[in-house]
């Protein structure tokens, strides 16, 4: 097995630090930066869902998305923009 050597642990503790300071720098509360980074993230922890689901014990399930489509569905007609 190949260990990790110091400048590659380095590499990682800096790249923890830099993510671990974004909130710090920008303004959560009205950044874009904050809010792509969030919807990044949300789209791989469900795509590492899918992936555990369907890829490694051969099983299809949809009702992980239901709680998105259910608050999709409830949203919208409040916003005016529904049927």
């Amino acid at each position: 097995m190949k260990t990790m050597n110091r400048k590659s642990t380095g590499l990682w503790i800096a790249l923890l630090a830099a993510c671990a300071a974004v909130p710090l720098v920008f303004d959560p509360e009205s950044s874009y930066v904050v809010y792509f980074l969030f919807m990044a993230f949300t789209y791989v922890a469900l795509s590492q869902a899918w992936n555990i689901v369907a890829g490694y014990t051969g099983q299809v399930s949809l009702g992980h998305i239901t709680p998105s489509s259910v608050s999709v569905d409830t949203s919208l007609p409040s916003c005016g923009r529904g049927s």
